[in-house]
């Protein structure tokens, strides 16, 4: 019964990290062709990675403890991001 609901916030959780990427390209890049350049470059790393190794159907999805491993350093590497930014509450 929950699992949907789960699977939804999850989803929501993914989305939401793939934007903070790209806000902090954008707002890191200096000039307008590196903005645009971490502005798409950093979100679609982050979610080649994860399709890649961790979604459920990834071509080579990881064991369990190693998937939880790189989902924490992908979740990590979010939140360095937006500390980066200054944006700490969102953090």
């Amino acid at each position: 019964m929950l699992r949907p609901v789960v699977y939804g916030l999850r989803f929501l959780l993914e989305l939401a990290a793939l934007v903070a990427l790209g806000y902090w390209g954008v707002q890191t890049g200096t000039g307008l062709l590196a903005q645009v350049a971490l502005g798409l470059a950093a979100p679609l790393f982050a979610a080649g990675v994860w399709g890649t190794f961790v979604a459920p159907k990834a071509p080579y999805r990881l064991p369990d403890v190693a998937r939880l491993a790189l989902e924490l350093l992908l979740f990590g590497a979010v939140t360095l991001a937006l500390v980066d930014l200054g944006h700490l509450t969102a953090a």
